[in-house]
């Protein structure tokens, strides 16, 4: 595989990343339980973890990282679009907004391994998968906790 179609992959996860940040950051700003908001609070962190470390593989491959400034404005109108939903309901909502974009930010990481990468940025993309998914399920119990609670 040529490095110009490696560096799309990456770009790809870092905007990913990016996105996921940017709602796990939101929705920690509204979220209720405090629980959910340290989850919130790690998850984004986690995914920072995430742009250093495909940052790195960037530059080894002699491409410049994009600009998490430019990636943001992007997404500034799903933000906006986010925070209206966000402040008009419950903990319940803003939690399945979180693991649908867990799904999205899965199935990007599926697509990126899918195909013929070299070992290491392979390994680099299963890691990175599997400790969304390990979120995405800590976040779900997270919910049917919260749901038992509130019966």
């Amino acid at each position: 595989m040529d490095n110009k179609r490696i560096v799309s992959i990456l770009n790809d996860l870092v905007r990913i990343n990016s996105a996921s940040i940017a709602g796990y950051e939101t929705a920690a700003d509204h979220a209720h339980d405090l629980k959910l908001v340290e989850l919130c609070h790690a998850f984004a962190a986690e995914r920072e973890t995430f742009i250093e470390s495909l940052n790195h593989k960037l530059i080894i491959l002699g491409a410049k990282p994009e600009e998490r400034f430019s990636v943001l404005g992007k997404l500034h109108r799903w933000l906006i679009d986010f925070r209206t939903l966000v402040q008009s309901v419950g903990d319940e909502v803003i939690i399945t907004e979180c693991l649908r974009g867990d799904e999205v930010a899965m199935q990007h990481y599926m697509d990126g391994m899918a195909l013929n990468l070299p070992d290491d940025y392979h390994n680099l993309l299963l890691s990175h998968y599997k400790t969304i998914k390990e979120s995405n399920i800590r976040l779900s119990r997270f919910s049917e906790t919260l749901k038992v609670v509130e019966r």
